[in-house]
């Protein structure tokens, strides 16, 4: 008895006989094969949460992915699962991309993103006098009502901004908008819209009917005048000498020049003529006044 012990403990801590996967239960395992399985195995490997943060104090928080190689086996490499826009965004800014993977949900997102990018791009503008499409374009002269056609008029005009690659509109301002511009119960935000609207040619021409000063109304060759606050408020007669001088009835009026001349032509007097006389005779005529009084 005591010599079977004996060759059980050489056993044990020789490690003659290793175990193996039918009888390791039975056995114990040689040092030699502890060392070597230890030798090729994976170290644990930290696959906590990675935290990303950019520079500007932005941090995300993403669940990870441990990477592996037909060479190396496990490498213990982490990769970042980002799932969302403000994640991707702490990514791109720290310029983690290349250690982080995408979720099938962030791809989605992106993808609708793209796909409705796409279904509002602008991609057949057809040259002028000319709807429909680019591979069966129509003149617009044959479509009904021509320019006046809703699908060719349209409601507003595109227009640059600040941003490249993004475009903006402003709202035509139609003939048919004039009497409701700034009219009582718009909001600010609504009458802002409207200063900023393009408007038309009817809509100018409309809006310059509806505001032309109206001139009173007076005898042909009247001058126009201003009444005391400072608005047009009357107008004021003309003296032009077609008939004689009336202090009562022309004291008023402002002269033309045919009415100081032919005023002072009916009122001067010939005080002197060439013989020296003074007194005036059948012979005196005024081609031999040297001398004439005029009116005040």
């Amino acid at each position: 008895m005591k010599k079977i012990l004996l060759t059980s403990i050489i056993t044990i801590v020789t490690g003659i006989t290793v175990a193996n996967a039918t009888d390791g239960d039975k056995k114990v395992t040689s040092k030699n094969y502890v060392d070597t399985a230890v030798a090729t195995k994976q170290d644990v490997i930290d696959a906590a949460m990675l935290e990303i943060t950019t520079p500007k104090g932005y941090t995300a928080t993403l669940p990870t992915l441990v990477s592996y190689d037909n060479v190396d086996h496990l490498t213990g490499t982490k990769y970042g699962v980002v799932s969302n826009q403000s994640q991707y965004d702490v990514v791109l800014e720290n310029e983690s991309l290349s250690t982080s993977i995408p979720s099938m949900n962030l791809i989605h997102s992106e993808l609708e993103d793209i796909y409705r990018n796409i279904s509002l791009k602008q991609d057949e503008i057809l040259r002028s006098g000319y709807g429909g499409s680019l591979t069966n374009p129509v003149a617009i002269s044959s479509v009904t009502n021509g320019y006046l056609n809703p699908s060719i008029k349209g409601t507003g005009l595109v227009t640059k901004t600040d941003t490249d690659g993004m475009v903006g509109e402003r709202k035509i301002f139609e003939a048919s908008d004039v009497s409701g511009y700034h009219a009582q119960g718009l909001t600010q935000n609504e009458k802002d819209v409207q200063d900023i609207s393009i408007p038309t040619v009817g809509a100018m021409m409309n809006a310059i009917t509806n505001n032309q000063v109206t001139l009173p109304t007076g005898a042909a060759g009247n001058v126009v005048t201003y009444d005391s606050n400072g608005a047009i408020g009357g107008s004021v007669a003309t003296y032009t000498g077609a008939a004689a001088y009336n202090a009562t009835n022309d004291s008023a009026k402002i002269p033309t020049m045919a009415g100081v001349t032919n005023y002072a032509q009916a009122k001067k007097v010939c005080v002197g003529w060439l013989d020296g006389t003074t007194t005036p005779d059948s012979t005196h005529t005024d081609a031999n006044c040297a001398l004439w009084n005029l009116p005040d």
